[in-house]
């Protein structure tokens, strides 16, 4: 902890709230990952933690290809997995490290979705508006989050098809180009009639990295515009009004053939008094989505994006990633 930030809790004490002080907990990582051999990926990983719904998931989108590989279940958690920081099913894992579960593992063993990588926790924690709380909707919401973590471990890939052999196809990952975005959020989740879009920008040619929570409720009216700034291994933080926010139509959405939700497939955001980027999905399908959802719930969207713009009166360009979601999520 950062103690000249008056925060409202220990971020190693918040890995492991049971649900009576967290009915309502999300553990996401978004990996920006380049192999030893020079080939990159984006990997989504995350899960959610309630009495009545949870659920996991993960995906390996490869950057070159722009294949990817996706899966998202329905699950059970119980008081010992969120008090121990365990996750853990057969083919998937996301944990805690000792001694303070603050370092993290994520393993996938699945058909078509395998790694098992290391989340060191070499990024500062920053806590979301200040001190890691804020409104949302009607409700609070605690937040906060490891912005470049160095990433390590391999992803492995299945033959293709004009492969001589079955054996996986592993990749290791170089440590020192690797990062996760890492976020740990519990509290309110009463979007139940509204969209909600997340940015985390980082800049090339720069240590700068932006994020923006973006929600519009409908019903109860809420609307929340807002951005944060920080440089990578630095403590201080920046919180900036968005004075504009367009969202695209048209061509420029994709409409999932498994739940039939729109998702907006760029944006163009304006960061008051310091300039106004365009931000681009990089390919339409990246939706997490339970089997037979059909727009009921059980889904989201964490994608792989790249902007260009003007930042401080300097051109800029950058990636990073998306998490869209949409009206009737829970």
């Amino acid at each position: 902890m950062q103690p000249r930030i008056p925060v409202l809790y220990d971020i190693s004490a918040s890995q492991t709230l049971p649900y009576t002080k967290a009915p309502i907990s999300g553990f996401w990582a978004s990996s920006f990952l380049t192999a030893s051999n020079g080939s990159q990926y984006f990997l989504a990983s995350g899960l959610l933690a309630s009495q009545s719904v949870s659920a996991y998931g993960a995906s390996v989108l490869d950057l070159t290809t722009l294949q990817r590989s996706a899966y998202f279940r329905p699950a059970s958690f119980s008081d010992t997995n969120l008090e121990r920081f365990n996750f853990i099913t057969q083919e998937y894992e996301f944990s805690g490290l000792p001694p303070d579960n603050i370092d993290m593992k994520l393993r996938s063993n699945t058909k078509d979705v395998q790694f098992d990588v290391t989340i060191h926790a070499t990024s500062p924690a920053f806590y979301y508006c200040g001190t890691g709380a804020y409104n949302y909707v009607n409700d609070t919401m605690y937040n906060w989050a490891f912005s470049a973590s160095k990433t390590s471990g391999s992803i492995s890939f299945p033959p293709t098809n004009d492969s001589s052999t079955s054996t996986l196809e592993r990749v290791d990952l170089n440590p020192s180009a690797s990062l996760t975005w890492y976020d740990r959020v519990w509290g309110a989740a009463e979007l139940r009639d509204g969209n909600s879009t997340f940015f985390n920008l980082y800049f090339d040619n720069s240590d700068l990295i932006l994020w923006a929570p973006l929600v519009d409720s409908y019903d109860p009216p809420f609307i929340s515009r807002s951005s944060n700034l920080r440089a990578r291994g630095q403590n201080w933080h920046q919180l900036v009004p968005v004075d504009l926010f367009e969202v695209g139509t048209g061509d420029a959405v994709w409409t999932s053939p498994r739940t039939g939700f729109q998702y907006p497939q760029e944006w163009r955001v304006g960061i008051e008094g310091r300039g106004e980027l365009v931000v681009r999905s990089v390919v339409g399908d990246q939706e997490f989505a339970v089997e037979g959802a059909h727009g009921e719930g059980g889904a989201t969207y964490i994608g792989f994006v790249t902007f260009e713009g003007v930042f401080d009166g300097e051109s800029v360009t950058g990636f990073g990633g998306v998490e869209l979601r949409m009206t009737a999520l829970v």
